[in-house]
């Protein structure tokens, strides 16, 4: 009588989890996903650890084909509303830059690194790095306390934001990078007191836009915000498109009166 191999998907699993737990000194955790074993890294050693020793390329190196994916927001539990938007976003974007390929995250809740603030910025990094400082055996400097401290009393963003800049050109110029359409519109017709339609476009508005796709060529910001930027100018065009130069010369309406 043959004696029964084992299920052949379940042995594949297991040596891969056996590679796995090489690259990482552990054995990653298992959990049931609808009857079906599936394999999380939830358990494994510290999350910077992917970042800092390049375990993302590590993996796909050992393991071709392989691809990685992480629960954004496991990395923030119990903190302030408003410290785990930043916090998230620093990691994500940290996460993408050493090789993680997708995430679990939701887009409301994460920031592009422009919008974020430099003493935020630095301290989110001197967190998820474990950056403390000691003497000693006294640590002088944690960054999990300062981090709260810079959050306390803090809360998310309003729906409603302001427009920056100390210019009109300034402020509809952030309208487009930050996508936001909120008093959009008043600004836009504080500007055709100055200048027409068609210069509003393709001198102010299109820097924006410019902006943008630097952000996102050097992954400073993420897909959702573009798109956010990109309903914003379209917001923005339709609203000057009855203040432009129709063909022949005529003007719609000439400037906003």
């Amino acid at each position: 009588m043959n004696t029964p191999t084992r299920w052949e998907p379940l042995r594949e699993m297991e040596d891969l989890q056996n590679r796995l737990s090489s690259l990482f000194g552990r054995v990653p955790a298992r959990r049931q996903n609808g009857g079906q074993e599936a394999i999380t890294v939830a358990e494994w050693a510290p999350l910077v650890d992917i970042i800092e020793d390049d375990k993302e390329y590590i993996i796909k190196a050992e393991l071709p084909g392989c691809f990685t994916i992480l629960g954004v927001s496991n990395i923030s539990f119990g903190l302030n509303p408003a410290s785990r938007v930043v916090l998230n976003s620093v990691f994500l974007h940290d996460a993408v830059e050493a090789g993680l390929d997708a995430a679990i995250v939701n887009a409301s809740k994460i920031e592009p690194l422009n919008r974020i603030g430099e003493q935020e910025l630095k301290v989110a990094r001197d967190l998820i790095y474990d950056r403390r400082q000691f003497e000693g055996d006294v640590c002088t400097y944690d960054p999990l306390t300062h981090f709260t401290t810079l959050f306390e009393n803090v809360k998310t963003k309003s729906a409603k934001k302001a427009s920056k800049g100390e210019t009109v050109e300034e402020r509809l110029k952030n309208h487009i990078i930050d996508g936001e359409k909120i008093g959009l519109e008043d600004e836009l017709k504080t500007a055709l007191e100055t200048y027409s339609a068609l210069d509003i476009i393709n001198n102010i508005l299109l820097e924006g836009m410019k902006v943008v796709g630097d952000l996102f060529g050097s992954g400073q910001m993420q897909l959702p915000f573009v798109l956010q930027s990109a309903e914003a100018m379209k917001a923005a065009v339709r609203f000057l498109e009855p203040f432009m130069e129709k063909k022949g010369g005529a003007t719609a309406k000439g400037r906003h009166q």
